[in-house]
């Protein structure tokens, strides 16, 4: 009888740290987000990155070649946060087959 008693105050505690049926939508979105926002800010740095290269390129023609590094860093973090986002799809659980319970956990996201 106690083994039983344990069994269920663990389920029952497990079921107060899994989050609601539309949890999934809100961690499809944020990973959606994340990588829209950190590629809009790849593109947006490697416009103004490019800006001062050209502007670079009237007033200083030797020095262009230093103003090329923003421009690809700016890349690179767009990169990561596509890397990022697959990552953090990757962490989110399907619901279970057959029965459609949700097993995303609060602390999946942290």
């Amino acid at each position: 009888m106690g083994d039983n008693d344990d069994a269920n105050y663990v389920y029952d505690s497990m079921q107060v740290y899994l989050c609601p049926s539309w949890a999934l939508s809100l961690g499809y979105m944020g990973v959606a987000s994340g990588a829209v926002l950190s590629n809009w800010g790849s593109a947006w740095g490697t416009w103004k990155s490019g800006v001062s290269l050209l502007n670079t390129g009237i007033q200083h023609p030797g020095s262009v070649m230093k103003n090329v590094i923003p421009i690809v860093m700016a890349g690179v973090i767009g990169i990561y946060g596509l890397i990022i986002a697959v990552i953090l799809a990757g962490n989110i659980p399907p619901p279970t087959v057959g029965t459609g319970e949700n097993i995303y956990s609060v602390y999946t996201g942290m």
